[in-house]
């Protein structure tokens, strides 16, 4: 079929579909798009579902609507005699502190791990160790071995558990609190790590040591030059994970907004409880402006 064929007739044979869909691509790939018609129909699929699964329970299941509807409204503090606690200025004052403390425990987390990741990742290396000139070993695979080991222990237990742990160890506050951020952060940060180390770019480093580039020159120039960019680009996302974090193991560690959230709620303090969602989503949308804005910069 040519350019200039006639076009009334649709195309039977398979060269001349393909030859239309090539002449005519946005054409073709509104023909394979999904109508948007069938998203309505998954939504009312799914919405339907759910009633009747409730229903099915009779009155004292429908009546779980009424008790959540109830439970958002003591949230917000509008059925109370008492003004809501998140319409005093004095609760916004006095929720700064433990904010901060929030912050702090997400920053010290995110910067310990990051240091001890990249170290250990850097230091069992595949691309140094095994460089042709390279003279590392038996402690050089020693190296490897426990720090790889390092990496999955730490990753392989959740930040809360490292928390209900350490605070048998040091006092519950927010040394306890980032150290558990940080131990479970250094095994993801070492796994990442050490992808972007694998995927190195072999030519640098080849030519530094064509050029008679020590073991120290290579790593300044031409691995940390290639890993710090897209390795902070992680760091960063995962400081945006710590700080969603912080509030459950603060919970377990007695710090910051996830304690002030655990006394509120054990003793019923709706209100309150309200007052420090707000206060943990607030934090949440800064740590990800801030690392998304940080991100840009890095690359």
């Amino acid at each position: 079929m040519t350019v200039g064929a006639d076009t009334r007739h649709p195309p039977t044979d398979t060269a001349e579909v393909e030859a239309a869909h090539a002449l005519h691509p946005v054409r073709a790939a509104a023909s394979t798009r999904i109508p948007a018609w069938w998203g309505l129909v998954l939504t009312a699929a799914v919405v339907a579902s759910w009633w009747v699964v409730m229903s099915r329970g009779g009155p004292a299941r429908l009546d779980l609507l009424g008790a959540a509807a109830g439970f958002v409204r003591d949230l917000l503090g509008v059925d109370g005699v008492d003004p809501p606690v998140w319409a005093t200025g004095g609760a916004w004052r006095a929720a700064m502190g433990p904010a901060v403390d929030t912050v702090v425990m997400s920053l010290l987390g995110a910067a310990t791990a990051g240091v001890v990741a990249l170290a250990t990742v850097i230091f069992a290396s595949r691309p140094l160790r095994d460089a042709p000139h390279s003279r590392v070993g038996t402690a050089g695979r020693l190296g490897l071995v426990a720090s790889r080991g390092m990496h999955v222990l730490t990753r392989a237990v959740p930040d809360y558990i490292w928390a209900l742990l350490l605070v048998f160890v040091l006092r519950p506050g927010v040394l306890a609190a980032a150290l558990a951020l940080a131990l479970h952060n250094i095994g993801v940060m070492g796994r990442l790590g050490s992808d972007v180390v694998e995927d190195l770019d072999p030519g640098p480093l080849e030519a530094l040591r064509s050029a008679g580039a020590g073991r120290l020159q290579v790593l300044a120039y031409g691995v940390l030059p290639q890993v710090l960019p897209q390795f902070l680009t992680f760091l960063l996302y995962r400081w945006e994970v710590m700080m969603r974090a912080a509030a459950v193991v603060g919970f377990v560690a007695l710090a910051g907004v996830g304690y002030q959230l655990r006394l509120a709620m054990s003793l019923l303090r709706w209100s309150e409880v309200g007052l420090w969602l707000a206060v943990y989503v607030a934090l949440v949308l800064l740590a990800d402006l801030t690392s998304s804005a940080l991100r840009r910069l890095a690359r």
